[in-house]
């Protein structure tokens, strides 16, 4: 029957405005529900899509650094580290100690990393503490 009702509106003499309102008045809740399902597919087929794609992934916990200090050691990195045999793309990470260190140590449990580069400090904590 309410096929039919939703036929019978489209097919009648009313404007568009008319018939915009009356779909929008009566399945608002079904329409904001697909639009909404399509948005989520949508975010989630971009977050697939510019995920780096890497064959080494090298993390470096340390101290405070600048951006340009970071670019350096990562240039650095990707110039000593990479094998020349291969064809790989390599991504270094670089974490600052702190507040910043538990995203480190959340990629580090999920075995994200390839290589890890610590100092020689916090080494030493590391391994008095074994806890990592």
């Amino acid at each position: 029957m309410a096929k039919t009702q939703v036929r019978n509106i489209l097919k009648s003499n009313d404007s568009n405005k008319e018939k915009a309102a009356y779909i929008w008045e009566y399945h608002k809740w079904h329409l904001i529900a697909v639009l909404m399902t399509l948005l989520f597919i949508i975010y989630f087929v971009m977050q697939l899509f510019n995920q780096p794609q890497v064959d080494y992934h090298i993390g470096v916990l340390g101290p405070q650094a600048t951006t340009e200090q970071s670019e350096t050691l990562a240039n650095d990195l990707k110039t000593l580290l990479d094998p020349e045999d291969k064809e790989g793309k390599m991504l270094v990470t670089i974490t600052q100690e702190g507040q910043g260190a538990e995203r480190f140590f959340a990629q580090l449990a999920a075995a994200e990393y390839d290589l890890v580069l610590v100092d020689e400090v916090a080494f030493e904590n590391f391994a008095d503490s074994e806890t990592m």
